[in-house]
């Protein structure tokens, strides 16, 4: 029992080294939450086009350890093409990025059915993009 919660202990500490000393695993690891997080707030934002954008922007920076300011939605395209993501999901995502981007340049404001299916939409993705990456890095 003594060697086992040794072993157990030195896991944990490794664990808590990589998390201090990695940002890109800390990053990518709690990227998912974090972007889901942010979708439910911009539901009931009272800009949840600009939210919903920051969502989504933001969770990519973190998955992929970029800078979060600036990304567009052909710079989305980029990153994921140069990372060989499957174009059902680079696709998805850019879809998204490029709708709320015509809705801000075009100052439209969408419905709450719209939000709503542009959020479940965004949500779907991420979760199919965190576990393609998931996929690939046991692979």
């Amino acid at each position: 029992v003594p060697m086992l919660a040794y072993f157990a202990i030195g896991l944990v500490v490794r664990r808590q080294r990589r998390f201090a000393t990695d940002i890109r695993f800390a990053r990518s690891h709690r990227a998912l939450r974090l972007g889901l997080q942010r979708l439910d707030e911009a539901r009931g934002a009272p800009q949840p086009v600009d939210d919903l954008y920051h969502a989504v922007t933001s969770y990519l920076a973190d998955e992929f350890n970029l800078p979060e300011t600036g990304m567009t939605s052909a710079d989305t395209r980029q990153i994921l093409d140069a990372r060989h993501i499957p174009e059902d999901i680079a696709a998805g995502l850019t879809r998204i990025l490029k709708t709320c981007e015509r809705a801000r340049y075009a100052a439209e404001t969408l419905s709450q059915d719209e939000v709503f299916a542009l959020t479940e939409g965004a949500r779907a993705v991420m979760e199919r993009l965190d576990n393609f990456q998931k996929r690939s890095v046991h692979a």
